[in-house]
């Protein structure tokens, strides 16, 4: 288990991206701005090593981030409306 996030700024070179993703042995590299945000994951880096189809792999992805966001978004509005 590595203690530091691995991560890439968003101006990062694609090479070195991918060094850092096959170096540390990643699923994904979390991409981030000037500020430390997180702005998403690196996901084509990975499915290009494997060969598989980039879009295989992101629409999943997407579609799990949505769904978490959404109920996140639900339960937070029900807490604050029933002032649990």
């Amino acid at each position: 288990m590595h203690g530091e996030v691995i991560s890439v700024p968003i101006d990062e070179d694609q090479e070195e991206a991918a060094r850092k993703n096959q170096k540390f042995d990643l699923i994904a590299l979390p991409v981030i701005n000037q500020d430390g945000a997180l702005i998403g994951a690196a996901l084509s880096i990975v499915t290009a090593t494997l060969k598989l189809d980039p879009a295989v792999v992101a629409s999943p992805a997407l579609t799990t981030m949505v769904d978490i966001s959404g109920f996140l978004i639900y339960f937070m509005t029900a807490k604050l409306l029933l002032g649990i």
